[in-house]
């Protein structure tokens, strides 16, 4: 009887065992396709034209979608096999290939690319001081004339929001240069319960960054902290 007890019990705990594990996969999957951010549509007006992007961020693609009028077009940045595409048509492969991300703020240098620190004492005043998170890498092919699509094709791979985007993409296009290479720094800090980041983007005619192109700067605010 105390034998058939211990069976009972030792099958039991194999069928819960199994049933933990097939429910982690299936937890795994839906993570996995669930949303990073809630979708959000933001309309703008530039140069007398309004134009609505809608971004819809999730584990392993960010889209943002343009409306122009009647033309909708579906910009998608693909994180797993580092594409984009524009109306699903793939139109840059490796798109943030060459990325450096740091853990601690230092200066150093990686190939032709260089990692800088935010100087010491900068941005304190009524809050933390700002504390370097990192500097990021990538490149934009310009397949398009269209100052909204571009803004929503460097929107996809990074932080910054289509719309704060239309007024640089509009400089790179008067340049008419084929591939665009940007480098993006980022730094953060505490201000009582909230979690300002504040990110800078450049934009250079040159994977070796030297000729300037256009830049950006924008803050982003967390009041449930740092994640």
């Amino acid at each position: 009887m105390k034998l058939r007890k211990n069976l009972i019990t030792s099958s039991l705990a194999v069928t819960v065992a199994l049933g933990t594990f097939s429910f982690a996969e299936t937890t795994q999957a839906q993570e996995n396709n669930s949303i990073v951010t809630s979708p959000k549509t933001v309309t703008t007006e530039f140069q007398g034209q309004k134009v609505e992007f809608k971004t819809d961020e999730k584990i392993n693609s960010k889209t943002v979608t343009v409306l122009q009028g009647n033309k909708k077009t579906v910009v998608t940045y693909d994180k797993v096999k580092d594409t984009l595409s524009i109306d699903g048509k793939v139109v840059l492969s490796k798109a943030s290939q060459n990325i450096n991300t740091l853990s601690t703020p230092s200066a150093s240098t990686s190939g032709t690319f260089q990692t800088m620190k935010i100087p010491e004492g900068s941005g304190s005043g009524g809050s933390g001081s700002w504390k370097f998170i990192h500097t990021k890498y990538g490149q934009t092919k310009t397949t398009t004339d269209n100052i909204a699509i571009l803004a929503a094709a460097i929107a996809a791979v990074t932080p910054f929001p289509a719309n704060a985007l239309m007024a640089a993409s509009s400089v790179i296009l008067t340049t008419k240069v084929k591939n665009t290479y940007w480098t993006m720094r980022e730094w953060g800090r505490m201000s009582g319960l909230t979690y300002q980041r504040k990110a800078t983007i450049e934009f250079y005619r040159d994977s070796k960054r030297k000729k300037f192109i256009t830049s950006e700067e924008m803050y982003f605010y967390d009041k449930g902290g740092p994640k």
